[in-house]
């Protein structure tokens, strides 16, 4: 193996490692936040105990509209707790990126490399991009408004009608909040790694005279019960390589997307390394229980995501293209990458119009 692609493979292992340290310091924050979720739910309750639910009909949209109220002081928290843990990890992330790529400052004093330090109003830029079209405060008050408001209309109401007690009505509610704490988990995590993303894009433009291109890198994995794991649109683009100028699709793409992009710098001769030694990286993946307990954990010399798919069993194959794709697959009709066009959209299926059976992926 050259000693550039070696190269390569140092900046795919040091990306890794740093994607890795972003995973824990979400799963900590993610604690942080459902304490607070927890204590906010508490208190929520203890206000719910009490109103009075005995009261005639017609007064449902007055009720629902006090604890739509009520929930407001946690709508505007939480939005401000996950800004909060999203702008650190962008600051790290900056750090961190800088010392990968400027090979722990060697290359500060050969080409001069920026480390691209943005400033705390770029920070808060960077985590208020939209995420699936919408700002962070407006997926908060989305979640409450159709959970905590909407999904438990039913409940008061009938719990009004019917004349049972208040805490019997507050049972109802629990699961509703539990669905909270799932979506502040997902918007935290899918929002870390939006400015985990953009802290990359800044520092790989800021040194774009030593970096030619980008490589996306998907996260390997596998649910074993439900045949879950990577998507096909991000195992369908790992491995791709995009012109930094040149505009193109960038991760997250969906929620709780972990994929990241990987650069791909000079040689080691254009950016004035002696480097003498070098690790080759591998491909890491998990096979997780559906509640996402790792169940086992392995490596792959080589990283595209067809050999991978190739070494697992048929049912997440089946899972990854769905039945038809997967015969197609099988039949050696399409490959991964045949599965997404140019701009990262999944091709849909094509029929012949004689048969009315599926033939091939619409260009």
């Amino acid at each position: 193996m050259s000693g550039n692609a070696l190269k390569d493979k140092l900046l795919l292992l040091r990306n890794l490692e740093f994607q890795y340290k972003i995973s824990e310091y979400t799963d900590k924050q993610l604690l942080s936040i459902q304490r607070s979720l927890d204590v906010a739910r508490k208190n929520l309750f203890e206000q719910i105990g009490h109103m009075d639910f005995r009261l005639p009909e017609g007064r449902e949209h007055a009720v629902l509209q006090e604890l739509n109220n009520m929930t407001f002081s946690i709508q505007t928290q939480l939005t401000k707790d996950i800004q909060k843990a999203a702008m650190v990890a962008g600051e790290t992330s900056i750090r961190e990126y800088g010392q990968i790529l400027s090979f722990d400052g060697q290359l500060d004093k050969t080409v001069g490399f920026n480390h691209a330090v943005p400033s705390p109003e770029q920070l808060r830029a960077m985590v208020n991009v939209p995420v699936g079209g919408k700002l962070m405060g407006e997926w908060v008050k989305d979640s409450f408004a159709s959970n905590i408001v909407d999904g438990i209309q039913t409940s008061i109401t009938a719990g009004m009608l019917q004349g049972i007690g208040t805490d019997k009505i507050i049972n109802g509610l629990t699961q509703a909040f539990g669905m909270i704490k799932k979506d502040a988990e997902t918007l935290a995590r899918t929002s870390i790694a939006s400015i985990n993303n953009q802290a990359a894009e800044r520092v790989y433009k800021a040194n774009s005279d030593l970096i030619k291109k980008e490589r996306w890198d998907a996260t390997f994995e596998v649910s074993t019960k439900s045949g879950g794991g990577t998507c096909m649109q991000c195992g369908s683009l790992h491995g791709q390589e995009f012109k930094l100028d040149d505009p193109h699709i960038r991760p997250p793409i969906h929620h709780n997307c972990r994929c990241y992009m990987t650069p791909i710098t000079l040689s080691y001769k254009e950016l004035g390394l002696d480097v003498n030694e070098m690790r080759a990286s591998l491909k890491p993946f998990t096979e997780r229980a559906d509640n996402r307990k790792i169940l086992k954990a392995g490596q792959l010399e080589d990283v595209g995501f067809e050999q991978f798919i190739k070494s697992r069993d048929e049912k997440y194959q089946i899972n990854f293209f769905g039945p038809t794709r997967f015969k197609m697959w099988k039949d050696g009709d399409i490959t991964v990458r045949d599965l997404i066009d140019k701009n990262g959209n999944i091709r849909l299926l094509k029929k012949d119009s004689k048969t009315g059976e599926y033939i091939g992926l619409k260009p």
